[in-house]
């Protein structure tokens, strides 16, 4: 399911603390709740679902939604709790409602923008907010350091700049959402495999930044190892493992694209690598270059572009 709301009135915050736990809590919250995971790592469960969380993840939990968050390993989990109530109120959309919408608007947009017409651009679009969102290059990070610094030191004046942090956020979040939304050939590979199967793909396409494991998959989709494994090679031709791969290095590569100057060593730990040689010789092996080649050839191919404009 995708979340909506409008954002034409902002929303009002009603609480925002940061907290560090590592003790199991379960309730039902009367607000609507954004959960960002600032160090450490955590997992909640709601209704059938479990989440892992890990730094820069952001979980949106539906007002009196129970769930139960309990610690992921030894180590503490330092949170930030948002407690807010939308303007109006969420829609809860399929997928395919969800992405007819996205498509809509971006169409509208378009056509807005090939007529000279911009105000397209200032009209202020519903959020889509998928359950999880996992940062990746640091953007989300970067925005709740922000809030937590004036979460420490309340005051009158903090209240505006308090506020806009806080859509910052949801704004990262639904551009991520999205992004993956307007994704066609992603969404007509996901709509076409089981409904057995949809969970796991779900939960690569969150979690690719962080070491998935089998058993997590496994658990997800409510299948056993040999379900699961039979069911990636019948519908994707690949093992788990490979799928996995494959969409690191899909996302690595778009990551490139869009940011040219981040280092290599943050793509391959953007994409869930720990070894940036074994990153190398994946990419080489399903792109059929090294990434300094496709980064050298994005380059050149940006400062041809460049040229051409002026």
């Amino acid at each position: 399911m995708i979340s909506s709301f409008s954002i034409k009135t902002l929303p009002q915050i009603e609480e925002a603390y940061i907290v560090v736990r590592r003790t199991v809590w379960q309730v039902a919250d009367p607000y609507t709740i954004l959960l960002v995971v600032l160090e450490g790592e955590c997992s909640v469960e709601m209704g059938s679902e479990q989440y892992e969380l890990s730094p820069g993840s952001a979980l949106l939990i539906p007002a009196a939604q129970s769930y139960r968050r309990f610690p992921a390993g030894d180590g503490m989990c330092k949170m930030m709790y948002i407690h807010f109530t939308p303007s109006e109120k969420i829609r809860e959309l399929e997928i395919e409602e969800a992405e007819h919408e996205v498509s809509r608007l971006r169409a509208e947009t378009e056509a807005a923008l090939m007529k000279n017409r911009t105000d397209s651009l200032f009209s202020v679009n519903p959020l889509y907010l998928m359950p999880l969102y996992t940062d990746t290059n640091g953007e989300l990070r970067n925005v709740a350091a922000s809030m937590e610094t004036l979460l420490n030191g309340l005051s009158a004046d903090n209240a505006l700049p308090l506020m806009l942090y806080f859509c910052q956020i949801l704004s990262i979040v639904s551009r991520a959402s999205c992004r993956m939304l307007r994704d066609r050939e992603t969404y007509t590979e996901f709509r076409r495999v089981p409904a057995a199967l949809k969970k796991a793909v779900w939960y690569v396409r969150q979690n690719y930044a962080r070491r998935i494991a089998l058993d997590e998959l496994c658990r997800v989709s409510n299948l056993s190892k040999s379900q699961l494994i039979r069911l990636f090679r019948s519908e994707f031709d690949k093992t788990p493992a490979q799928y996995i791969i494959e969409f690191r290095i899909n996302r690595a590569r778009e990551i490139m694209l869009n940011a040219p100057d981040m280092s290599l060593k943050n793509v391959c730990a953007a994409v869930g690598f720990d070894d940036p040689h074994y990153f190398s010789r994946a990419f080489s092996k399903i792109t059929g270059e090294s990434p300094s080649a496709y980064r050298q050839r994005i380059t050149r191919y940006l400062a041809d572009e460049r040229k051409n404009e002026t």
